[in-house]
């Protein structure tokens, strides 16, 4: 986090009761992002830093009773709000939650399908973003893959971002995120880009970013895609 974990987690805490209006702005791109990873029955998805677990809820109908859906926030006000939701709607038999950090997920090798992640990544600080996505590949499966939202840093200066950045710092409890290279940053980490599409958000970009894990072969992951073969949208 740009800040100490301990006060990011009571940042969420005291932001978990009105969230969902702070982030009525991000739900077409959130929305988006679920149809580009597109859940399928008897599928497990984890969803990373799933607020108040308005996504958790659609992912866990899009895989069905024969799927699973699991979700790690590090708000325990956020986990409490979701498991709330996810009972209400009639889904606790198939979706597990935990509070904790990205970092190190509590969860075994290869054990999901797909992941998800929005407006997330974004809050991690950069020394801490490189585990994060170290992270994601263990947990994925062989044929895993990984839809990422985020805002972007993509584009060259903006000033719509200028004006958000100055914000930003100027009220960290309410602006957390900050824009990212998210696809760069994948790629990075070994992820095949397979779809990238920039949308925008109050003037600012938006990627939304497909990514597949790496094909393994005898024990070694096979090197990422090459440059032009990631479909732009």
């Amino acid at each position: 986090m740009l800040r100490p974990r301990e006060a990011a987690e009571r940042n969420y805490d005291r932001l978990s009761r009105w969230y969902d209006l702070i982030a009525t702005s991000e739900e077409p791109f959130v929305e988006e992002g679920v149809r580009m990873l597109d859940p399928r029955p008897g599928e497990k998805v984890l969803e990373i830093g799933f607020g108040t677990g308005r996504t958790l809820v659609e992912l866990a109908r899009r895989v069905g009773e024969s799927g699973s859906v699991c979700g790690i926030d590090l708000s325990r006000k956020m986990v409490e709000r979701s498991r709330r939701r996810i009972e209400s709607a009639g889904l606790g038999d198939r979706v597990a939650l935990a509070q904790g950090d990205a970092v190190y997920l509590p969860y075994a090798d290869r054990a999901f399908d797909a992941l998800f992640m929005s407006f997330t990544l974004e809050l991690f600080a950069a020394e801490d973003l490189t585990s994060v996505l170290d992270e994601c590949l263990r947990v994925l499966s062989p044929d895993g893959r990984i839809a990422a939202v985020s805002l972007s840093k993509e584009g060259g200066p903006h000033p719509m971002r200028r004006l958000y950045e100055v914000t930003r710092r100027l009220a960290p409890r309410l602006l957390d995120c900050r824009p990212i290279y998210t696809a760069r940053s994948l790629e990075k980490s070994g992820f095949v880009l397979t779809t990238l599409r920039t949308r925008r958000m109050w003037g600012m970009p938006v990627e939304l970013v497909l990514a597949a894990r790496p094909k393994l072969t005898d024990g070694t992951a096979e090197p990422p895609t090459r440059p032009g073969l990631v479909a732009r949208e």
